[in-house]
């Protein structure tokens, strides 16, 4: 994902922060979120739901995500 592109709000204590020190700080966040952004990663937290079932196949999420226009009663829901 693009650095530029994300959306995050940093509440900082300390009055005074480097600006070299702040941007380290930020490149450290990005790496963690690379890390978590994946796709596998995506497809363990999250399901899939019809209204008969419930899958958590990679092959079926991928094809829900990639659907233009989503059928009705079909979910993608966090597991968490």
């Amino acid at each position: 994902m693009n650095r530029s592109s994300r959306d995050i709000i940093f509440l900082i204590r300390e009055t005074e922060l480097d600006s070299i020190v702040f941007e380290k700080e930020i490149e450290n966040l990005h790496q963690i979120f690379a890390r978590t952004e994946t796709i596998s990663q995506f497809c363990r937290v999250h399901e899939s739901v019809n209204r008969n079932s419930i899958t958590s196949k990679r092959t079926r999420l991928m094809k829900y995500l990639h659907e233009e226009q989503h059928k009705p009663f079909r979910f993608l829901i966090n597991k968490n």
